[in-house]
């Protein structure tokens, strides 16, 4: 939620800097610059909360539901009580 704030609130003063500032005032390297710190902060902040405690499983927005074909494999697992074990078979 924060992230999408941040992104609005970037997207909102961008226009605001450069109307005070004036368009020949800014240069295309500082318009760059400014966009590329927008970027890194709001991925920064995305990051932080996706990447905490259920960040990513406990939102619907983000997460990725398992496809059709391997939900029948996650019925498989449950019925032989492997749930709890990992699901990266290869690396495990």
């Amino acid at each position: 939620m924060r992230a999408r704030t941040f992104c609005l609130l970037a997207a909102l003063v961008m226009p605001a800097l450069a109307a005070a500032a004036g368009i020949a005032d800014l240069s295309n390297r500082d318009a760059v610059a400014g966009l590329k710190e927008a970027l890194v902060k709001g991925s920064q902040v995305a990051v932080q909360h996706l990447g905490a405690e259920n960040g990513f499983f406990g939102n619907a927005k983000v997460k990725i539901p398992l496809p059709e074909t391997l939900k029948k494999v996650e019925g498989l697992r449950r019925t032989f009580g492997m749930a709890s074990r990992p699901t990266n078979w290869c690396c495990a």
